[in-house]
């Protein structure tokens, strides 16, 4: 006849047929292996949903028409990201043995009063191979608080971590004449002090502020981010945090340094990706946003408000990989004596992953 035949699982793995033979024009889907004592014939087009070996004993096989794998499936693209600070873990899925991943620090918090903005966090793109089925720790490096007092800095962000990639915390931003924290990006300088520097392949410098005048001359310079430097400066004036960088994996970009509070009543943005603006007379320094590992913005100064820095944003880790394909089956012939015969085209319309005769 021409009805269909499936057979959804394995033929004779208990007790092998004595043969088997299917007649008739209709198509024909092996999903196990086959396994017969004698002679095998299969006259409709054969296709292959899984890995299928043919074992006939002392008889032969014999296709009458074509042989073909089901069509391949592509690996589906997976992109996970970790968003809460602490310590987890993730288990590569069967099937995979690369990932790229995308491991940001958490960004530092900016000084206090017309100081210096917070630096980047750590900023690390990269590929690393896996082993399916194994478990990995992640951690998710918190964001540092601004500065509180003129007496010291702000603390720097926390590391983030994953496959043993290591992106260090940002900088704290300087608080009046104590030069600024080194970081992932290093935080800006304030009333005559210098940028913390940057961890190379992370991130950059922050600025240095120049003026030497003490606390009294409001200016702070902008944090370094993960894609640039942040600006120098001198007199009464501050500078705008470094930018961030730019994932491949998610097209946004992170790590962006925060900006110098100031005095007066100009505005110093933080850096694109995530860098705060900067504190002024009339507005409170801002803090980073979470997850994006900018630095918080210097504290403002001379309009009655709050003085303290913006705090820096949590980090992020992101891992992104495809599943493995599917679809692409191979035939293995254990014929004994007996001979093997293909009477029409074998894996032209989807090609089979492989095939063994023995």
């Amino acid at each position: 006849g021409s009805g269909a035949v499936t057979f959804s699982s394995t033929v004779g793995a208990t007790v092998a047929l004595s043969s088997l033979s299917i007649s008739g024009s209709g198509a024909i889907t092996l999903t196990g292996n086959v396994t017969t004592s004698g002679a095998q014939s299969y006259t409709g087009a054969v296709t292959l949903a899984a890995a299928t070996t043919i074992t006939s004993g002392t008889g032969g096989v014999s296709f009458s028409s074509t042989v073909n794998s089901t069509a391949a499936v592509a690996g589906t693209a997976v992109v996970t990201s970790f968003t809460t600070v602490g310590t987890s873990s993730w288990t590569a899925p069967t099937g995979v043995t690369a990932v790229e991943v995308l491991v940001v620090a958490g960004g530092g918090g900016g000084g206090y009063r017309h100081a210096g903005g917070g630096g980047g966090g750590g900023f690390i793109e990269s590929t690393a191979t896996v082993v399916a089925g194994t478990t990995y720790t992640v951690v998710v490096g918190a964001g540092s608080l601004g500065a509180t007092s003129g007496s010291s800095n702000g603390s720097n962000g926390g590391n983030s971590s994953f496959f043993g990639l290591i992106a260090i915390g940002g900088g704290a931003g300087g608080t009046n004449n104590i030069a600024a924290n080194s970081g992932g990006s290093g935080g800006g300088g304030s009333n005559g002090s210098y940028g913390g520097a940057g961890t190379s392949g992370q991130g950059n410098a922050g600025g240095n502020q120049n003026n030497g005048n003490g606390c009294c001359y409001g200016n702070g310079a902008g944090g370094g981010g993960a894609g640039a430097a942040g600006a120098n400066t001198s007199g009464g004036v501050s500078s705008a945090g470094g930018a961030g960088k730019l994932s491949t994996i998610t097209g946004s970009y992170y790590a962006g340094g925060g900006g110098g509070g100031t005095g007066t009543t100009s505005s110093y943005a933080g850096g694109v990706g995530g860098g705060a603006t900067g504190g002024r007379s009339s507005a409170v320094a801002a803090s980073a946003a979470s997850n994006t590992g900018g630095g918080g913005g210097g504290g403002g100064a001379n309009g009655g408000l709050s003085e303290s820095g913006g705090a820096g944003g949590s980090g992020i880790v992101i891992v992104s990989y495809s599943t493995a394909a599917t679809g692409t089956y191979g035939l293995t012939i254990s014929a004994g004596g007996g001979n093997v015969n293909f009477g029409g085209a074998v894996g032209a319309t989807n090609a089979l992953g492989a095939l063994i005769v023995n």
